[in-house]
């Protein structure tokens, strides 16, 4: 743009308008292909993924002893697996690739801001290492409430099969009103853990939030209170600038990671069906 755009009405610019619109051109398509090489991307390597889990967990669950299947019944086995393996085809691959592209995006522009103001390392590296410390110490809590959530799923499920199949009987005795009420309850009893889960993540995101308006506020009133000529004025505004999309960025991130643990415990759980000691050989 500054090539384009003449500094005075004297002056001529280097090059006309056509070069800024193919500059635009050329970066418009070069996004868009990247775009579409990151949906494919993303898209094979979940599929693949899945397919690989769900391909080990069903040969391992076809060869596990009969002690396995005695112990939990298997219908909460296959309701388990079911869901587990819908939220690794539908969401997981999703949820962990804008986890991967904002991580990537926040290291991008904290690279490029330190090319022309190295003194942000400053304040990111002390602001990184208390974002670390928050969410090692949210992660345990996220993933027990998580489990707490899916362990009341099949309640509902197995409750909701059998008033279905007994409705007849159920209407005869004029039992709806139990019924409906037991069913109400179980509901309730899976909400319960999930709202806990999401204000855990709202927990999170407030303090480092606070945590990053806290260290903005404080670079904005070191740059206005810096003497004239220590640093130079468009640096400053860069700095500012950047600080902001930093903020932005950061929450992006935290988000994105929340939301991609609170799914984890369905490939901890696949994981676990993996792993089931198998039986004796076919052929001794």
């Amino acid at each position: 743009m500054a090539w384009v755009c003449p500094t005075s009405s004297d002056a001529k610019p280097i090059f006309d308008m056509n070069f800024i619109l193919l500059i635009y051109t050329v970066l418009s398509v070069s996004g868009v292909l990247c775009v579409l090489v990151r949906a494919l991307l993303v898209a094979y390597t979940g599929l693949w993924t899945a397919q690989t889990f769900f391909t080990s967990m069903l040969h391992s669950v076809l060869r596990a002893p009969m002690s396995f299947f005695d112990s939990t019944p298997t219908g909460r086995i296959l309701d388990r697996v079911s869901t587990d393996q819908s939220i690794l085809d539908l969401e997981m691959a999703t949820k962990l690739g804008w986890r991967a592209f904002s991580v990537i995006q926040i290291l991008g522009t904290i690279a490029v801001m330190s090319q022309v103001a190295w003194q942000v390392f400053a304040i990111f590296i002390p602001v990184t290492a208390v974002c670390i410390w928050y969410q090692r110490y949210y992660t345990p809590t996220a993933r027990e409430l998580a489990r707490l959530a899916q362990i009341q799923i099949a309640p509902i499920l197995h409750h909701f099969a059998e008033s279905l199949a007994g409705a007849a009987s159920i209407r005869a005795f004029d039992q709806e009103g139990r019924f409906i009420h037991t069913n109400l309850d179980l509901v309730d009893g899976h909400a319960r853990p999930w709202f806990h889960n999401v204000s855990a993540m709202e927990w999170l995101s407030f303090r480092l939030n606070i945590l990053s308006n806290f260290v903005f506020a404080f670079s904005l009133v070191m740059l206005v209170s810096l003497p004239e000529g220590i640093i130079n004025p468009s640096i400053a505004g860069l700095a500012v600038t950047y600080g902001i999309n930093l903020n932005v960025l950061q929450a992006q991130v935290i988000w994105n990671i929340c939301n991609a643990e609170n799914k984890m415990i369905s490939v901890e759980r696949i994981l676990q069906y993996r792993n089931i000691a198998s039986e004796a050989s076919l052929v001794i």
